[in-house]
């Protein structure tokens, strides 16, 4: 809740039956999808896509209106008609619009080399378009704007693959679907040793649209013990097909409440100066 004068966060309402979900399809073909028995949708990860003049005019996104009006939802499980695993969802216009396919989302991160079962999308970040200031892009790279799905787990040499799709700002379907795959290296043993299964577990875009913030968790399954990370990455190195880019280390939690946390956000203080 925002406190009208200022704009400034106040307080926190109270999500109550956060499970009790009914959407459609977008464009009208197929049942409403809501919670009956037996149905079950395990949606891991959100993002939103920003349109100037409605959702505030920050890069990053950081909107000054409350309400999501176009957003990606990343769906890791699911036991529901017409919706399937390992996909992105696009409401283009709101939960009341429907949903749509992000196009290329399900085959790519559902192919059998992709992510696996019950492993991702956990982390989602969209990237604006750089069309119009797209000076000092890397060699490669994509200028239109994104939304990079990453798997959950790192796979056996410690690398976490993303998955660049093409996000256009149309909410009316298409898009050249999977624009290519980026590599991200830099959790390794060091942060935690091998019997720690490790992951992105979020992701966020700071309000001036150059630096990615992942978070990586680590779990032993066997003891219980947990390490989470805060990485940061170039946003423009996301954007380059086939680029492994190596992240860099911002905070490291060792156990502890915090040590086990699973969500990140960038914000702008209303303060004004530095993101949050």
């Amino acid at each position: 809740r925002k406190e009208p004068r200022s704009g400034r966060l106040d307080g926190v309402a109270k999500i109550e039956d956060a499970t009790n979900f009914r959407f459609r399809p977008a464009d009208g073909d197929g049942d409403p999808v809501e919670r009956t028995p037996g149905t079950r949708i395990d949606t891991e990860s959100i993002t939103q896509i920003p349109h100037a003049g409605r959702d505030g005019d920050s890069p990053g996104g950081d909107a000054s209106s409350s309400v999501l009006n176009d957003f990606v939802v990343g769906v890791e499980d699911a036991r529901a008609p017409g919706i399937v695993p390992n996909n992105l969802l696009r409401f283009g216009d709101g939960v009341a619009g429907g949903y749509r396919n992000v196009p290329g989302a399900s085959e790519a991160l559902g192919d059998s080399s992709a992510c696996g079962v019950n492993l991702g999308p956990e982390a989602l970040v969209y990237l604006p378009s750089r069309y119009t200031f797209a000076g000092g892009l890397p060699e490669g790279a994509y200028p239109g704007s994104v939304v990079v799905a990453m798997c959950e787990a790192r796979n056996a040499s410690g690398v976490i693959t993303g998955f660049v799709l093409d996000a256009p700002s149309s909410t009316g379907g298409g898009g050249l679907g999977l624009i290519g795959k980026v590599y991200l290296r830099g959790v390794g043993d060091a942060l935690a040793p091998g019997r720690f299964q490790c992951g992105a577990s979020d992701a966020t875009l700071t309000p001036d649209g150059s630096i990615v913030v992942v978070l990586f968790r680590c779990y032993d399954f066997a003891t219980g013990d947990h390490v989470a990370s805060l990485r940061t990455v170039r946003a423009d190195s996301l954007r380059v097909p086939g680029a492994t880019v190596h992240v860099s280390p911002l905070m490291d939690w060792d156990g502890g409440p915090i040590g086990n946390m699973e969500g990140v956000h960038a914000f702008t203080p209303g303060g004004g100066g530095g993101d949050g």
